[in-house]
């Protein structure tokens, strides 16, 4: 709440990351609560998801797109965790999780809304929605592809 605009929170975080010399976490992790209650109810985790539907720019090709799901899976620790045997977590090195296992295209070329909205969904609701820990396996992302030169999506 100190520094309320744009210019004075990019200020604050460049000065900050500058000073940052903290090494990227690689290794184990001590479990989270969530995991620990998870792992007393006897709940199979590959069934959770979190998802959302973002817009993609026209133009969007799959080389761009996979390189930004590339800066993310290596930016965010926590999308390059794996569940080890004992319920011991894990967090893979910056590279070890490859962008184009994590996501694949759909064609929806020509669909009116409607038609769109019900691809979307199915893809939600398909059994390759969920995360798998034990795979290593915590972002899954489908790019629904408009063609060239118009909007896609992102789920």
């Amino acid at each position: 709440f100190e520094h309320r605009t744009p210019a004075a929170l990019a200020a604050v975080a460049s000065a900050l990351r500058a000073e940052d010399g903290a090494d990227v976490p690689v290794g184990p992790l001590a479990a989270w609560p969530i995991a620990a209650w998870l792992r007393e109810q006897g709940a199979p985790l590959d069934g959770f998801a979190q998802s959302t539907v973002l817009g993609t720019p026209a133009g969007t090709t799959e080389a761009r797109l996979r390189a930004g799901i590339g800066a993310l899976l290596d930016r965010h620790d926590a999308l390059r965790l794996r569940l080890s045997p004992g319920w011991a977590l894990d967090i893979a090195p910056r590279g070890a999780v490859s962008a184009a296992d994590c996501w694949r295209r759909v064609d929806v070329a020509g669909l009116d809304r409607e038609a769109l909205r019900t691809a979307v969904e199915a893809e939600r609701a398909g059994d390759g929605g969920g995360f798998d820990l034990e795979a290593g396996v915590v972002l899954r992302a489908v790019w629904f592809d408009a063609g060239p030169g118009e909007p896609g999506h992102l789920l």
